[in-house]
């Protein structure tokens, strides 16, 4: 991934301009969902995250209850 240019969705100059914010929103969204899934750098496959919660039930970070 690369840095992209430009200000955050909560920066006071976007935030205080609903439509504004809506529209940023909006383009940023299209944005992702046009990125093709096999492009994306990483997995978050269902095995994936169960070797993740796994790892962190049995390094005690997380009560399974």
């Amino acid at each position: 991934m690369e840095r992209l240019k430009g200000r955050m969705l909560t920066d006071s100059s976007i935030m205080e301009k609903p439509s504004l914010l809506i529209g940023c929103m909006a383009e940023a969204l299209e944005r992702l969902w046009a990125v093709p899934p096999e492009k994306v750098p990483f997995s978050r496959t269902l095995d994936v995250d169960l070797a993740y919660v796994a790892q962190r039930v049995a390094n005690g970070d997380v009560n399974p209850s």
